[in-house]
Order: C-alpha cells, then sequence, then structure tokens
C-alpha cells in the first residue's frame, strides 16, 4: 500500500481555504459576525488601517513568495536538485523565506476580512511551517553539515537576526 503524504504547502492552503470558506458561509449565509475581530471595525479610521495594512502585507507576501521561488529554481542543478547552501538574495535575509511568505499572506486575510477564523488559522499556519521548517532543517544539517550549520547560526528562521551572530 502506497502512503500518501500531503506537501506542507498544499496542507497550508487547505487550512486558509478551508477557513476562508467557514468564514464567508458564516457571514453570508448565516448573516452572523459571530468570528469578526470587533477592535478591527471600531471606527472608519480603524477598519480603514486595517484594510490598508492587510492589503500591503498581502501584497509583500505574494512578491516575497514569488521571489524566494525563482531564487530556488534558480539554485537548482540541471538534475533538480540543490547541492549547496543557498545564501545569496532572500535566503541572505531568512533561511526559510517562502514559509515566511505563506505566514505574511495568512495573516494579510486576517486583517483584510477581520475574521477571527482566519486569525486561528494563522496560527495554525505558523505552528505547522515552524514544524516542516524545523523538520528540513535537521535533513540540511545532515546533508550539508558545517556550512548549513554556520549559516543557520548567523541567518534567522523567518525574520532577520539583527546585528547577525558570528
Amino acid at each position: 500500500m502506497r502512503k500518501c503524504r500531503i506537501h506542507m504547502g498544499e496542507l497550508v492552503w487547505v487550512v486558509l481555504v478551508l477557513s476562508l470558506a467557514a468564514d464567508l458561509v458564516i457571514a453570508v449565509w448565516v448573516q452572523s459576525d459571530v468570528f469578526r475581530i470587533e477592535f478591527l471595525q471600531a471606527t472608519p479610521a480603524v477598519s480603514a488601517a486595517s484594510l490598508a495594512v492587510g492589503a500591503v502585507l498581502l501584497l509583500v507576501g505574494c512578491l516575497l513568495g514569488y521571489q524566494s521561488h525563482e531564487e530556488f529554481k534558480r539554485a537548482m542543478s540541471a538534475g533538480g536538485s540543490i547541492d549547496h547552501v543557498i545564501q545569496d538574495g532572500l535566503y541572505r535575509l531568512v533561511r526559510h523565506p517562502f514559509y515566511l511568505s505563506l505566514i505574511v499572506i495568512s495573516i494579510s486575510l486576517a486583517l483584510l476580512l477581520r475574521s477571527l477564523l482566519l486569525l486561528a488559522a494563522s496560527v495554525v499556519v505558523t505552528i505547522l511551517l515552524i514544524a516542516e521548517a524545523r523538520s528540513e532543517e535537521t535533513a540540511l544539517a545532515g546533508r550539508f553539515g558545517q556550512e548549513y550549520l554556520d549559516y543557520q547560526r548567523r541567518t534567522g528562521m523567518f525574520l532577520p537576526r539583527v546585528g547577525g551572530r558570528d
């Protein structure tokens, strides 16, 4: 029997889409604001700020995801594998820029829709991606040894290190 393993990126999108669907069904069909983040709707200014920040984060998340994907593709060998630790471009700043993009996108959706369900989904997405990143890092340290450990020490997982650690 073949074991089916879902890719973490697919799981993240499933969590977000299901949360978005549940939020929309409750808001539109049931006509309830029970899962709205009320303080983000407190005044027109707060509401506008929530939408603006959410829109900017969505754009940043999408651009970050696209750029990190392109940098990863460029680093691949002709055989489709990675034979070195990627340490340039976005990977110079953070070890998991694509995962960071997914976290930023999930937070942006919570702000745009002012949704507690999507905020909860953002927390779930972040936990899943941290677990996946740690698993990958164990494998990368085993594969690339000291080179990866040095990179890991200098570079933040999802946020750039301030001042760096050398």
